[in-house]
Protein backbone atom coordinates (compact mmCIF):
# COMPACT_ATOMS: atom_id res chain seq x y z
CA UNK A 1 0.00 0.00 0.00
CA UNK A 2 1.31 3.64 -1.14
CA UNK A 3 -0.41 6.58 -0.09
CA UNK A 4 -0.12 9.66 -3.02
CA UNK A 5 -1.52 12.95 -3.03
CA UNK A 6 -4.62 12.97 -4.81
CA UNK A 7 -3.28 15.33 -7.83
CA UNK A 8 -0.78 12.54 -8.21
CA UNK A 9 -1.00 10.26 -11.17
CA UNK A 10 -1.51 7.06 -10.66
CA UNK A 11 1.64 6.02 -12.33
CA UNK A 12 3.55 7.37 -9.58
CA UNK A 13 1.97 5.53 -7.40
CA UNK A 14 2.61 2.09 -8.95
CA UNK A 15 6.22 3.49 -9.58
CA UNK A 16 6.90 3.60 -5.44
CA UNK A 17 5.24 0.34 -5.03
CA UNK A 18 7.79 -1.10 -7.12
CA UNK A 19 10.83 0.97 -5.18
CA UNK A 20 8.88 -0.04 -1.88
CA UNK A 21 9.01 -4.60 -3.32
CA UNK A 22 12.76 -4.12 -4.06
CA UNK A 23 14.01 -2.28 -0.60
CA UNK A 24 12.12 -5.22 0.82
CA UNK A 25 14.01 -8.00 -1.59
CA UNK A 26 10.97 -8.60 -3.68
CA UNK A 27 12.03 -7.51 -6.79
CA UNK A 28 9.78 -6.31 -9.99
CA UNK A 29 7.17 -8.80 -10.71
CA UNK A 30 7.34 -9.94 -14.21
CA UNK A 31 3.82 -10.29 -14.12
CA UNK A 32 1.46 -7.57 -12.83
CA UNK A 33 -2.18 -7.33 -12.63
CA UNK A 34 -3.66 -3.62 -12.70
CA UNK A 35 -7.17 -1.89 -13.81
CA UNK A 36 -7.76 0.25 -16.74
CA UNK A 37 -6.42 3.35 -15.01
CA UNK A 38 -2.63 2.22 -15.77
CA UNK A 39 -3.24 0.25 -19.11
CA UNK A 40 -2.81 2.60 -22.27
CA UNK A 41 -0.40 2.11 -25.27
CA UNK A 42 2.78 4.08 -23.83
CA UNK A 43 2.37 1.69 -20.51
CA UNK A 44 1.91 -1.45 -22.15
CA UNK A 45 4.87 -0.32 -25.06
CA UNK A 46 7.66 0.28 -22.21
CA UNK A 47 6.08 -3.04 -20.20
CA UNK A 48 6.85 -5.17 -23.86
CA UNK A 49 10.05 -3.23 -23.86
CA UNK A 50 11.00 -4.52 -20.03
CA UNK A 51 10.01 -7.67 -21.09
CA UNK A 52 7.33 -8.03 -18.50
CA UNK A 53 3.50 -8.76 -18.62
CA UNK A 54 1.28 -5.73 -17.94
CA UNK A 55 -2.27 -7.41 -17.31
CA UNK A 56 -5.10 -5.59 -17.46
CA UNK A 57 -8.66 -4.55 -19.94
CA UNK A 58 -7.92 -1.42 -21.91
CA UNK A 59 -10.50 1.46 -22.13
CA UNK A 60 -12.47 1.69 -25.65
CA UNK A 61 -11.21 4.47 -27.49
CA UNK A 62 -13.15 8.22 -27.18
CA UNK A 63 -16.34 8.10 -29.58
CA UNK A 64 -18.30 11.09 -28.13
CA UNK A 65 -20.84 11.56 -30.88
CA UNK A 66 -21.21 7.62 -31.23
CA UNK A 67 -22.00 8.21 -35.08
CA UNK A 68 -18.67 7.66 -36.62
CA UNK A 69 -16.14 4.88 -36.66
CA UNK A 70 -13.35 4.71 -33.73
CA UNK A 71 -9.63 4.34 -34.12
CA UNK A 72 -10.75 0.59 -32.79
CA UNK A 73 -12.53 0.36 -36.04
CA UNK A 74 -9.26 0.46 -37.97
CA UNK A 75 -6.55 -2.62 -38.43
CA UNK A 76 -3.42 -0.40 -37.44
CA UNK A 77 0.28 -1.68 -37.81
CA UNK A 78 2.84 1.13 -36.80
CA UNK A 79 5.84 -1.47 -37.16
CA UNK A 80 4.30 -1.58 -41.02
CA UNK A 81 3.33 2.08 -41.19
CA UNK A 82 -0.08 1.32 -42.56
CA UNK A 83 -3.53 1.27 -41.79
CA UNK A 84 -6.49 -0.57 -43.26
CA UNK A 85 -10.54 1.70 -42.57
CA UNK A 86 -13.32 -0.11 -42.36
CA UNK A 87 -14.16 0.02 -46.12
CA UNK A 88 -11.09 -2.39 -46.29
CA UNK A 89 -8.79 0.69 -48.10
CA UNK A 90 -5.37 0.37 -47.43
CA UNK A 91 -3.75 4.27 -46.07
CA UNK A 92 -1.85 6.19 -48.87
CA UNK A 93 -0.12 7.82 -46.45
CA UNK A 94 2.32 7.55 -42.67
CA UNK A 95 3.79 10.63 -41.55
CA UNK A 96 5.96 10.28 -38.38
CA UNK A 97 4.81 13.19 -35.53
CA UNK A 98 7.59 13.99 -32.76
CA UNK A 99 6.64 16.50 -29.84
CA UNK A 100 10.51 17.82 -29.43
CA UNK A 101 9.15 19.61 -26.05
CA UNK A 102 7.74 16.40 -24.31
CA UNK A 103 9.47 13.73 -26.76
CA UNK A 104 5.79 12.19 -27.67
CA UNK A 105 5.84 10.36 -30.88
CA UNK A 106 2.20 9.99 -32.51
CA UNK A 107 1.69 8.57 -36.37
CA UNK A 108 -0.85 10.17 -38.48
CA UNK A 109 -2.54 8.11 -41.15
CA UNK A 110 -4.36 9.43 -44.49
CA UNK A 111 -6.48 7.64 -47.30
CA UNK A 112 -6.75 10.73 -49.79
CA UNK A 113 -8.16 9.66 -52.72
CA UNK A 114 -9.82 6.66 -51.18
CA UNK A 115 -12.52 8.70 -49.33
CA UNK A 116 -13.56 10.89 -51.86
CA UNK A 117 -16.35 8.11 -53.55
CA UNK A 118 -16.34 5.75 -50.58
CA UNK A 119 -19.91 4.54 -49.42
CA UNK A 120 -19.13 4.68 -45.57
CA UNK A 121 -17.63 8.21 -46.07
CA UNK A 122 -20.98 9.43 -43.36
CA UNK A 123 -19.69 7.17 -40.75
CA UNK A 124 -15.99 7.88 -40.90
CA UNK A 125 -15.68 11.45 -41.52
CA UNK A 126 -17.31 14.80 -40.80
CA UNK A 127 -13.89 16.87 -42.04
CA UNK A 128 -14.76 19.84 -44.63
CA UNK A 129 -12.49 18.06 -47.28
CA UNK A 130 -14.11 14.47 -46.51
CA UNK A 131 -11.29 12.88 -46.26
CA UNK A 132 -10.45 10.79 -42.56
CA UNK A 133 -7.03 11.11 -41.03
CA UNK A 134 -6.25 8.82 -38.08
CA UNK A 135 -3.41 9.85 -35.18
CA UNK A 136 -2.33 6.83 -32.89
CA UNK A 137 0.73 6.70 -30.77
CA UNK A 138 4.02 4.69 -31.32
CA UNK A 139 3.14 1.99 -29.40
CA UNK A 140 -0.25 1.95 -30.65
CA UNK A 141 0.04 -2.12 -31.53
CA UNK A 142 0.41 -3.31 -28.23
CA UNK A 143 -2.82 -1.33 -27.27
CA UNK A 144 -5.17 -2.81 -30.22
CA UNK A 145 -3.37 -6.47 -29.48
CA UNK A 146 -4.80 -5.72 -25.71
CA UNK A 147 -8.54 -5.03 -27.26
CA UNK A 148 -8.41 -7.89 -29.29
CA UNK A 149 -7.09 -10.12 -26.61
CA UNK A 150 -10.00 -8.71 -23.96
CA UNK A 151 -12.66 -10.33 -26.14
CA UNK A 152 -10.89 -14.01 -25.65
CA UNK A 153 -11.82 -16.20 -22.92
CA UNK A 154 -8.18 -17.17 -21.88
CA UNK A 155 -7.90 -13.01 -21.04
CA UNK A 156 -11.04 -12.79 -18.87
CA UNK A 157 -10.46 -15.67 -17.30
CA UNK A 158 -6.75 -14.92 -16.12
CA UNK A 159 -7.85 -11.74 -14.98
CA UNK A 160 -10.11 -13.43 -12.29
CA UNK A 161 -6.95 -13.30 -10.66
CA UNK A 162 -7.50 -9.26 -9.82
CA UNK A 163 -11.32 -10.37 -7.63
CA UNK A 164 -9.47 -10.38 -4.99
CA UNK A 165 -7.52 -7.42 -4.85
CA UNK A 166 -10.89 -5.66 -6.01
CA UNK A 167 -12.68 -6.88 -3.12
CA UNK A 168 -10.29 -5.37 -0.89
CA UNK A 169 -9.74 -2.16 -2.38
CA UNK A 170 -13.59 -2.34 -1.97
CA UNK A 171 -13.81 -2.62 1.47
CA UNK A 172 -11.18 -0.48 2.36
CA UNK A 173 -13.55 2.25 0.31
CA UNK A 174 -16.68 1.02 1.95
CA UNK A 175 -14.79 1.49 5.24
CA UNK A 176 -13.90 5.39 5.30
CA UNK A 177 -11.08 4.74 2.86
CA UNK A 178 -12.16 7.43 0.23
CA UNK A 179 -11.26 10.81 2.91
CA UNK A 180 -8.82 11.20 5.43
CA UNK A 181 -9.32 12.82 8.89
CA UNK A 182 -5.74 14.23 9.15
CA UNK A 183 -3.82 17.16 7.57
CA UNK A 184 -0.46 15.97 5.64
CA UNK A 185 0.47 13.19 3.60
CA UNK A 186 2.38 11.59 6.59
CA UNK A 187 -0.38 11.09 8.90
CA UNK A 188 -2.35 10.18 5.94
CA UNK A 189 -0.43 7.72 5.11
CA UNK A 190 -0.10 6.25 8.51
CA UNK A 191 -3.83 5.99 9.30
CA UNK A 192 -3.90 3.90 5.63
CA UNK A 193 -1.36 1.69 6.97
CA UNK A 194 -3.67 1.41 10.00
CA UNK A 195 -6.96 0.90 7.91
CA UNK A 196 -5.07 -1.56 6.01
CA UNK A 197 -3.51 -3.49 9.09
CA UNK A 198 -7.36 -3.96 10.39
CA UNK A 199 -8.75 -5.47 7.27
CA UNK A 200 -5.79 -7.92 7.31
CA UNK A 201 -6.79 -9.20 10.75
CA UNK A 202 -9.95 -8.69 10.53
CA UNK A 203 -9.92 -11.62 7.30
CA UNK A 204 -7.05 -13.41 9.14
CA UNK A 205 -9.87 -13.65 12.41
CA UNK A 206 -12.37 -15.07 9.54
CA UNK A 207 -10.10 -17.43 8.12
CA UNK A 208 -9.28 -19.28 11.60
CA UNK A 209 -13.63 -19.09 12.13
CA UNK A 210 -14.08 -21.08 8.87
CA UNK A 211 -10.96 -23.41 9.40
CA UNK A 212 -12.13 -24.30 13.27
CA UNK A 213 -15.56 -24.27 11.45
CA UNK A 214 -14.78 -27.15 9.17
CA UNK A 215 -12.76 -28.76 11.90
CA UNK A 216 -15.81 -28.89 13.91
CA UNK A 217 -17.65 -30.45 11.05
CA UNK A 218 -15.14 -32.96 10.23
CA UNK A 219 -14.27 -34.26 14.10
Amino acid sequence: MTTTKATASDYAGREVVEERQEEHGLGVADELYVDAGYINDDTLGEAHHQERTLMGPARPSNNPSGELFTVDDFKVSVSKRQAACPAGHTSTQCSRLENHETGQVNYRFKWSYHCDACPLKAQCTKARNGRRRLLVGEHHDHLQQRRREMQTEAFQKAMHQRNGIEGTISEFARNGGRRTRYRGLGKTSLCNYLHGAGINVKRWIRLLQYEMSEAVITG
